[in-house]
């Protein structure tokens, strides 16, 4: 368990499990796990459990509650009041003290013979926000406790975070200079997402399956429709356009590759549509036609649909964090969305390609990188997606907030 929160997100089952662990010597204070017997609901405490949280929060940690190193009476196992020591009260620390706001995940373990007591698992995943501060400190982790970083730590970690941000950006270079249909009539779709912290085979049980071609397929369709928003996205817009159609299937020298292919009318364009995961966990997805063209009273127009553009982000990110949850990853993720052609272009409404509203869009391209870890994934798509996109949004002059933007009501 030394990689534990750099790869894995431990979830035991019961209370033995727990004391299993413990008893074992794989808990205990380390850098990336520390155990606590109790919180009390004291404005210091708030702020000591908040420090704790955010120590974690550079390379991602758990603080397990209900558990006393010193074994009073010779057990390590104090669990604690449930309704007391509850998932809202330790979120909305994490969020309204951590600066900036955390997002951390928490499981519940009962304890067997103490009813409505237990124990509380609070993960804490890799922040794509590090470094974080409480009262205006910056928190960072030692070998076993909480430290407060210096002026020099603090401006590292801020560059590490930037250079995540160009490999993002390289990432995307790479794609669409390898783009088949480049200089092309239509603006076309780049999204791309890297593990930032992994092994090279993090994707690797899913691409060497013999039947990849039809449990890839099956993957995608289970988390784009676990999420309702997509769902209401695809019926409003083209279901042509959903990930879950993409059935042709090839391998390719780092992974696997799902594909669809349409033809257009003479002179036209194809309708490209392409999803490939590396065994080392990058993920692509391309879009060769995310626009239209349309002769308005004798003047040829181009048009971005937003609508295309905004669901297809949200489901590229829904179908990276359910695989991440098949493989156990439970860190960060690089993220970058690209669209090409967008120069004199108009948002358009899928139902009418023709409908022009807003302004010109001013630039050739629209490019911007992010980051999130798995629990913001599942908690807050809508906002990860709004980061991405919300610039080409405004650059149109969109001031609605689109359903894709949206979270779902406690996570997916």
């Amino acid at each position: 368990m030394t990689d534990h929160f750099l790869r894995l997100q431990w979830e035991p089952k019961n209370e033995a499990e727990l004391l299993d662990a413990y008893r074992q010597g794989r808990l205990g204070e380390r850098n990336w796990c520390e155990l606590k017997a109790d919180v009390a609901l004291t404005k210091g405490e708030n702020k000591e459990l908040a420090r704790d949280l955010a120590s974690f929060a550079v390379d991602g940690g758990t603080l397990i509650i209900g558990i006393d190193e010193h074994e009073p009476g010779g057990s390590p196992l104090t669990p604690v009041d449930l309704a007391k020591v509850t998932r809202e009260r330790i979120e909305s620390i994490a969020l309204d003290i951590a600066d900036p706001p955390l997002t951390v995940s928490c499981t519940v373990i009962p304890a067997a013979e103490k009813e409505g007591f237990g124990y509380v698992l609070v993960h804490v995943p890799a922040s794509p926000f590090a470094v974080h501060q409480v009262d205006n400190k910056y928190i960072g982790r030692g070998d076993s406790r909480q430290v407060y970083l210096s002026d020099a730590q603090v401006v590292r970690l801020l560059r590490r975070r930037d250079q995540w941000a160009e490999d993002a950006a390289s990432l995307l270079s790479i794609a669409v200079g390898t783009d088949r249909f480049q200089g092309g009539q239509y603006p076309h779709l780049f999204v791309v997402a890297r593990p930032i912290t992994h092994d090279d085979e993090l994707f690797r049980p899913i691409t060497i399956r013999p039947d990849y071609g039809q449990r890839l397929p099956e993957l995608i369709t289970m988390a784009t429709r676990r999420d309702t928003a997509i769902n209401n996205l695809i019926a409003a817009t083209d279901s042509s356009f959903a990930l879950e159609r993409l059935h042709s299937y090839s391998r390719t020298a780092d992974g696997v590759l799902l594909s669809a292919t349409a033809g257009g009318m003479a002179g036209d364009e194809l309708w490209v549509q392409e999803f490939a995961i590396n065994e080392n966990g990058i993920v692509r997805y391309y879009h060769s036609r995310v626009g239209e063209i349309d002769n308005v009273n004798g003047v040829i127009r181009k048009s971005v649909v937003v609508e295309y553009v905004t669901s297809s982000v949200r489901e590229v990110l829904a179908v990276v964090n359910f695989l991440s949850r098949e493989v156990g990853f439970a860190g960060r993720w690089q993220l970058g969305v690209h669209v090409t052609g967008t120069i004199g272009t108009r948002p358009a409404r899928p139902a009418h390609p023709h409908f022009f509203a807003s302004s010109d869009y001013t630039a050739d391209s629209y490019q911007q990188t992010g980051a999130a870890n798995v629990a913001e994934l599942t908690a807050h798509p809508g906002q990860i997606t709004a980061r991405l996109l919300g610039r080409l949004l405004r650059g149109y002059g969109k001031d609605e907030t689109p359903l894709a933007f949206e979270d779902p009501p406690g996570g997916t």
